[in-house]
């Protein structure tokens, strides 16, 4: 596998940081190094959702949590995401990787249209034509059938379930 000089230096500090040797050996012998903007793939065990999964001092960690950080020199607090800005979930290039709050990891899910079936399905920029037409008086099955969403989540936009009502 293929290290770039920076990478393996990053890892060297984290190392001499305080991170056991062991951890980090393991976690680099899991993750395919490719050029500075390519997505590292994370090539051991990963969850149904494609997340690349290791136990880091015990406990089963999320690799791109360790790949954030490893190259951050600390963990980033358990109340805060690791995103991805690649949408890749086995994907471990710390430079594709961002923190953010649950609501950032929630607005990412839907601006991307992931999780078909639930709220976050519809972005957020088309709530306001979609409540405009149920407020018209349109059916929600209609509404749905419009915009292309299955209709409970065009209900979930009606009653506010995942949307703040305050979205104009």
């Amino acid at each position: 596998m293929k290290r770039s000089a920076e990478y393996v230096e990053r890892m060297r500090c984290r190392v001499n940081a305080g991170y056991r040797s062991t951890q980090v050996v393991r976690f680099q012998a899991r993750v395919n190094v490719m050029g500075e903007a390519d997505c590292w793939e994370w090539a051991g065990v990963r969850t149904m959702a494609g997340y690349g999964r290791m136990k880091w001092d015990g406990k089963p960690t999320y690799a791109h949590r360790l790949a954030y950080g490893l190259a951050n020199g600390a963990m980033p607090p358990a109340d805060l995401f690791v995103r991805h800005k690649c949408d890749n979930p086995p994907c471990c290039n710390p430079s594709h990787l961002l923190l953010g709050t649950h609501a950032d990891n929630m607005h990412d899910a839907s601006e991307r249209k992931r999780g078909v079936g639930h709220p976050s399905a519809i972005p957020f920029s088309d709530v306001p034509n979609i409540r405009a037409y149920l407020s018209a008086g349109q059916p929600i099955v209609s509404t749905a059938d419009i915009f292309g969403y299955n209709a409970s989540a065009v209900r979930a936009v009606k009653y506010g379930i995942g949307y703040p009502m305050d979205i104009r």
